[in-house]
């Protein structure tokens, strides 16, 4: 007749996958945040930003991080250069790096990536330092619009008294 088997991931609602966030069974969990991130985009965000501050298992954690960045999440720029610098998984510090490939101030962490073990990390460390210092010499692009306002803003200093 032609019928095939449906995935779960197709007919799970959407409280069963985040369920699944908590079995004890790391493919289950990886399926999860994947099929979480593809249903709810960037409403996912907080669920991605928990797996990867708790979550234990690396492919579980890469699945999560490759999952927001296929679907454009915006992480904070901190906690990926704290993964790009410091997890102990080359995979993860791998995507946290090329996360922020396209961050103006991704300079300083792509610089500490150059000390990476990993050869893979140490070179997309490099190309990321290459673009910029292009970038730069050729004038450089303008600063988006709330970096503009953040230079231009003095930072208030304290008084001596």
């Amino acid at each position: 007749y032609g019928l095939q088997p449906i995935p779960p991931s197709m007919w799970a609602s959407t409280k069963e996958l985040e369920g699944q966030l908590k079995d004890p069974n790391p493919t289950l969990r990886s399926e999860a945040i994947k099929n979480l991130v593809e249903r709810k985009g960037k409403g996912a965000s907080k669920l991605v930003l928990d797996t990867l501050k708790q979550e234990e298992n690396e492919a579980v954690r890469t699945q999560a991080l490759h999952a927001a960045t296929e679907e454009g999440i915006d992480l904070p720029a901190g906690l990926l250069a704290n993964v790009a610098l410091g997890d102990s998984s080359e995979n993860m510090r791998f995507l946290a790096l090329e996360a922020l490939a396209g961050d103006p101030n991704a300079g300083p962490v792509a610089q500490g990536a150059l000390n990476d073990s990993s050869p893979h990390v140490r070179k997309l460390a490099e190309q990321i330092l290459a673009r910029l210092n292009r970038r730069q010499q050729a004038g450089g692009k303008p600063a988006a619009p709330s970096q503009q306002m953040q230079q231009q803003q003095p930072k208030p200093q304290a008084q001596p008294r």
